[in-house]
């Protein structure tokens, strides 16, 4: 098969996939109380949501999106299972989750886990064309997920933050959903990270963290995102966007500016 009559056919899989899948708005509780590193889990919603739990965050856990279309799923490790399906495929996708709305339906053993998480990691330089496609489509359909863990990030974060160490922006209190989208399109990647003018910018866990050089601590100062003002005051050693999605560090490297005020 040539490579336009792959892409064709991957593109009429994808069109009949997106007829089946159901958006998740909201989840069933399960009762469970504590997952394990390497449990397979199914999330119940209008759709079923399979995934591997590889790290706690506080009360929540990390988990790699496994997905049951094993075409698109290309290059993903295979994974069996003994559940509603037999097979599922790791994808670059992670989300966040508590563990009352998990059952768990299978675990991998070391071995096998340590191969998923080698190719969880390489499953990000597939993020293009049809894969592309696919992954933005799927990381919108359990945006659930995403925004659930946003948001008891920021309550903890507003609770316990320090205004001299570290300041937290709410970037959807200055941008509607879609403009934010279309200013940091998302991507599958767990993190990236870049520099600016001695600022390190590292993106992850739908936070965009800078991490300010010592001479300008304590500066006052004035952030503009794409020419719009998002924060005025002295400058802390870390920022933090909270954004909802993972993006391409060099994005920000492109519209973020910084003016030191005089004086």
């Amino acid at each position: 098969m040539s490579d336009r009559n792959e892409m064709k056919y991957l593109e009429q899989i994808f069109e009949e996939y997106k007829k089946g899948a159901k958006k998740i708005r909201k989840l069933l509780e399960q009762g469970t109380e504590k997952l394990e590193i390497g449990d397979i889990v199914a999330i119940y919603g209008e759709d079923i949501v399979y995934g591997l739990v590889f790290e706690k965050i506080g009360e929540m856990y990390n988990v790699i999106f496994l997905t049951t279309e094993l075409v698109l799923g290309g290059a993903g490790y295979k994974i069996e299972i003994d559940h509603m399906v037999r097979s599922l495929k790791v994808t670059p996708i992670n989300f966040y989750i508590s563990p009352k709305y998990c059952e768990v339906v299978g675990r991998v053993k070391k071995d096998e886990f340590e191969k998923i998480l080698d190719n969880f990691k390489k499953m990000a330089n597939r993020y293009k064309g049809i894969w592309k496609k696919f992954y933005n489509f799927e990381i919108n359909r359990i945006k659930i997920f995403y925004d659930a863990f946003l948001s008891s990030m920021i309550n903890y974060e507003e609770h316990s933050e320090n205004e001299d160490d570290e300041k937290i922006i709410d970037l959807s209190k200055f941008f509607k959903k879609e403009e934010l989208e279309k200013l940091l399109p998302s991507i599958a990647a767990a993190s990236t990270s870049d520099k600016y003018e001695n600022i390190i910018i590292e993106v992850s866990d739908g936070f965009a963290n800078l991490y300010l050089p010592d001479e300008l601590i304590g500066k006052e100062a004035e952030l503009y995102l794409s020419g719009k003002l998002i924060y005025t005051g002295k400058l802390p050693g870390t920022v933090k966007f909270a954004v909802g999605h993972n993006f391409p560090s060099a994005l920000l490297k492109e519209k973020l500016q910084i003016k030191l005020k005089e004086g």
